[in-house]
């Protein structure tokens, strides 16, 4: 079978399936046509055939359903054959509830119709499919069936006239021949009571349609004022759920209908528009036979007596559910849209083909610093934020990134593009604009941007550090370098001086031996205490609390500094990452303790105290500017920083001209981060 042929197939089961209970369904869908048409011949009885559609068989046979497959199987078939649309009608089958291909194509015409003259396509209410049941007379006489037992309203077609079709031009010539005579006696009165009566029938009928067209295919009332009865006709199971395409009843039926918070409302409409001789118009909600609520708008007009009593009531009610519920969904959506663009923090406007502001969100306002939301909307965004070129100067418009983006239909991104505030400031901002479109029409674009003054703040901050650290490198190196060339180099040289005058002297060697070692072991006490200030191996070995106290040692001896070391009595397991951060802390503040502050004690304090490892370097020397110290040229006070921000820590340092200096640096300890082995 072909796609369209399964597509109608899976329909078919699914409609049947309800009634799969109670009868028994065969589907003769995977057999090439010889096979399907024996297979019709042999039915059973009690059968009837279901044809939707065959283009396809089995074997891949193609057909045209109507005139090639619909007559082979009608012709074969030993049961009536029930079918789907009304093309396939007349063929041999019997018919059914058919889709008229031409009626849906008028509706889908007359659709188009409306939305080409400029209606939205959501104004226009949907349409269903207009279903006939329609059959075959001859086809009804050939299989027995009777057109009593047939749905209400169904259209047989192919009728053979009888003998009153046939003849009644005849018969009705005759018989006013006959009455031509009787009729002439109360013709005048007669004709000018049917002339008035016709004239009133005209008019309501005019209305009647006039009051269809304006309001659609839907449902349809006639109202007699005086017994309360009622006439609906149209879509009564849509709107009702009333299975049928028409109904009569009281008045009272359809006020019953109604959701019980509307019945008020509607009945004040009706009275409103009856004493008023006003057309009725009236939106309200039905409860249909099944429970289910519908959204109904209404239109209607009274008809009164010569006495001035209402006679009638005409009017016509349209089923707006979809609408409504369309509605509904369009307008969560715009809160939902709302609210993302009131809570992001990205700044977002949209702007027609004009650069006029369309909407503006509070982040929007905020980073251009408008205080009022009408100072923005309707503006040119163009001006309002002074785009710049490079030297500063402004430019037209027409070179702006967002004016291309109309123009070309395509989004574009700049990341460092120079905004300006209400006030007069400038600021870097981070941008993305695209284009709206309406359709395939661009109709102007939607533009984000960020602040990023801080994060060019923080890339320079970063760029300065990374100079820093270069040059602390630098540093380094240079006080190494010193360190070798003027102490230990210079002091290598006089031992080979010293050597050099034993080789020529061999007669002092023993008594200089002595002194020439103990050079020889300050020398190397001197290497090894520059080793230590690049690499400590006690830190590594006996761990940070000892191996800082160890390197206090002889930092003081080397110095000729006393210095007290106060650490935990009890073994203290720190990662490898914190100590190490905190010995270089250490080393730099004794060395600038050493070199500036002019006493000869300096205190430090490691203890473990609420979570955290606290360092602290304290002497009451000469003391120092903090603020100036930081923004001058030296390097330890940002280096010490660095590290100690590196492992989630804090430093403060503390003082001021004579007034002695105290460095304090807190380190978590025990967080996830930091948790490691115990060291030494």
């Amino acid at each position: 079978m072909g796609v369209y042929d399964r597509y109608l197939e899976a329909i078919a089961r699914e409609s049947f399936r309800k009634y799969e209970s109670r009868f028994d369904f065969l589907y003769l869908t995977d057999l090439d046509m010889p096979a399907l048409l024996e297979r019709l011949k042999n039915l059973p009885d009690d059968t009837i055939v279901y044809h939707t559609s065959l283009m396809q068989d089995a074997a891949g046979a193609r057909f045209i359903d109507a005139t090639q497959s619909v007559p082979l199987i009608a012709s074969a078939s030993k049961a009536p054959v029930f079918v789907v649309d009304d093309v396939d009608l007349g063929r041999g089958t019997a018919g059914g509830d058919l889709l008229s291909w031409a009626s849906d194509g008028k509706v889908v015409g007359e659709m188009a119709m409306r939305v080409l003259n400029g209606e939205k396509p959501q104004d226009i209410p949907i349409a269903k499919s207009a279903n006939a049941y329609m059959f075959d007379w001859r086809a009804l006489k050939h299989w027995g069936l009777k057109e009593a037992d047939l749905p209400p309203g169904s259209i047989v077609l192919n009728r053979q006239p009888t003998v009153w079709e046939s003849y009644k031009g005849y018969i009705i010539s005759g018989i006013s021949l006959i009455l031509f005579e009787a009729l002439l006696i109360g013709g005048l009165v007669w004709q000018r009571a049917r002339r008035r009566k016709a004239e009133a029938d005209l008019a309501v009928t005019y209305d009647r349609l006039r009051l269809a067209v304006e309001a659609g295919k839907s449902v349809g009332w006639d109202w007699d004022v005086q017994s309360g009865r009622s006439q609906w006709f149209g879509d009564l199971q849509t709107m009702f759920g009333i299975p049928a395409d028409s109904y009569s009843g009281h008045v009272e039926d359809f006020r019953c209908s109604i959701h019980p918070e509307d019945r008020e409302l509607v009945w004040e409409a009706f009275v409103d528009a009856r004493e008023s001789r006003k057309p009725y118009v009236a939106e309200f909600r039905i409860i249909r036979a099944d429970r289910a609520v519908r959204c109904v708008t209404a239109t209607g007009k009274f008809y009164y007596a010569p006495n001035g009593n209402p006679e009638r009531m005409l009017g016509m009610a349209v089923d707006i559910t979809d609408r409504k519920l369309a509605e509904e969904a369009l307008r969560e959506s715009e809160d939902r849209l709302r609210l993302l663009l009131d809570s992001t923090a990205e700044a977002i406007y949209g702007i027609d083909l004009e650069h006029r502001c369309t909407f503006c969100n509070p982040a929007c306002q905020r980073t251009l610093g408008y205080e009022r939301l009408d100072e923005v909307l309707g503006k040119n965004m163009h001006n309002l934020i002074h785009h710049t070129r490079a030297d500063g100067t402004s430019f037209p418009a027409e070179e702006c990134r967002v004016h291309r983006v109309i123009q070309t239909g395509e989004g574009d991104h700049a990341d460092d593009e120079v905004l300006w505030r209400a006030n007069g400031r400038s600021f870097p901002a981070e941008y993305w604009s695209y284009p709206q479109r309406r359709g395939q029409e661009v109709v102007g674009a939607v533009v984000a941007f960020i602040d990023i003054t801080e994060r060019k703040l923080a890339e320079e901050a970063l760029a300065g550090v990374s100079r820093k650290s270069l040059e602390a490198q630098e540093q380094e190196r240079n006080r190494i370098g010193r360190e070798l060339h003027d102490d230990v180099n210079q002091r290598l040289a006089m031992l080979a001086v010293e050597l050099e005058r034993l080789q020529d002297n061999p007669s002092e060697v023993r008594s200089r031996v002595q002194e020439l070692r103990k050079q020889t072991t300050e020398i190397s006490n001197a290497v090894q205490a520059l080793s230590h200030e690049l690499y400590s191996s006690k830190l590594e070995y006996l761990g940070a609390v000892r191996g800082m106290k160890s390197w206090c040692n002889e930092f003081g001896e080397r110095q000729g500094l006393q210095i007290e070391f106060k650490g935990p009595e009890s073994k203290m397991s720190l990662p490898p990452e914190v100590g190490l951060s905190l010995f270089r802390v250490l080393q730099e503040a004794l060395h600038n303790a050493a070199k500036h502050s002019g006493v000869r004690r300096i205190e430090v304090q490691l203890r473990e105290d609420s979570g955290e490892i606290h360092l602290i370097v304290s002497d009451l020397g000469k003391g120092f500017d903090v603020e100036t110290a930081m923004q001058g040229r030296g390097l330890g006070l940002a280096s010490m920083q660095e590290r100690i921000r590196l492992v989630n820590g804090t430093i403060d340092i503390q003082s001021m001209p004579m007034g002695g200096t105290t460095v304090h640096v807190r380190v978590p300890f025990g967080s996830e981060k930091f948790s490691e082995q115990a060291v030494g």
